[in-house]
């Protein structure tokens, strides 16, 4: 048998040439693994929206059949409608929606004419439901700008930049960890779950800030696996979770673990986190005080 026979038979597929490539290769193939969990799981995630959607419509469909009364579309969202009297660019429209959105709206117009946040003088500024202003001082400042439009347009902006700011958080996380074959299938599940269930029509309907939090988890998870870019994550997730308070548990939890298990820079990455939502937030001390009474009824 030649030389070259012999080489050939021991270098089968699959096997390394030396014990270096021989580890590698059970590497490659839980890459593999894992790639095909995460490309199924989009799947799957996709398929089950889509699938409630068009179980909806043939129920739909048949409950028109037997009584001949139509009934509300699916998706519909999870809470009563509460639309903002007035405020439709539409003719003879009830109002536009965006019942939460609404308060940091109102709030902003206040701040913008020079009154206060949370204790309005001029009726136009105050809450339309008379609730107590629902949203820390911070994004009722970023809100501002948005306060030159009409509601409905404010939120619809909103909205579009909230659920971009998501996708494109997820995209560059993704890109710089290798894995941007997954893209555009994560993006696909989460324009799914977003605009085809009951609970992200909800969040739709409403004008809530919850895409925030989850943008704000994107940038926090990113600072375990990117340790090159960990200090700029972190400071974008610390700076939405003062956006919007309801993240502040899951980061501060996130925070102390990955400051407590990790080592060198990317341990005081993790600190940053909330060290820089508190930074955030301080400068608005005055209305703080004023936010507390929202805090005391609804909680944060």
């Amino acid at each position: 048998m030649t030389a070259a026979r012999r080489e050939a038979i021991t270098r089968r597929p699959g096997r390394g040439s030396s014990p270096q490539e021989g580890r590698l290769d059970p590497q490659r193939r839980a890459a593999s693994a894992e790639n095909r969990l995460a490309a199924r799981f989009c799947t799957a995630v996709c398929g089950v929206a889509l699938g409630g959607l068009v179980l909806a419509t043939l129920a739909y469909e048949l409950r028109l059949l037997r009584t001949g009364e139509p009934v509300g579309p699916y998706p519909m969202s999870m809470y009563h409608l509460m639309p903002a009297p007035g405020t439709s660019p539409v003719e003879g429209a009830v109002g536009a929606a965006g019942a939460d959105f609404s308060q940091a709206y109102t709030s902003a117009l206040a701040l913008r004419h020079g009154e206060s946040a949370y204790r309005p003088t001029t009726e136009a500024f105050k809450e339309r439901w008379r609730r107590p202003p629902g949203y820390p001082p911070l994004p009722n400042s970023l809100v501002v700008p948005l306060s030159y439009l009409p509601l409905a347009d404010a939120m619809l902006v909103h909205t579009a930049v909230s659920f971009l700011a998501l996708l494109a958080a997820s995209a560059a996380v993704l890109w710089k960890a290798g894995l941007r074959r997954h893209v555009a299938r994560v993006a696909l599940a989460q324009a799914s779950l977003y605009f085809l269930t009951p609970i992200g029509v909800t969040h739709l309907e409403r004008g809530q800030f919850d895409l925030w939090v989850a943008t704000a988890s994107v940038l926090a998870a990113g600072c375990v696996f990117l340790a090159g870019a960990a200090p700029a994550l972190a400071v974008l997730a610390g700076l939405l979770g003062a956006v919007k308070w309801t993240a502040l548990a899951f980061l501060g939890c996130f925070s102390a673990l990955g400051f407590l298990l990790s080592r060198g820079r990317q341990r005081w990455a993790f600190l940053s986190i909330p060290l820089t939502a508190a930074l955030a937030t301080l400068p608005f001390w005055r209305g703080l005080r004023a936010y507390w009474h929202t805090i005391q009824v609804f909680g944060i």
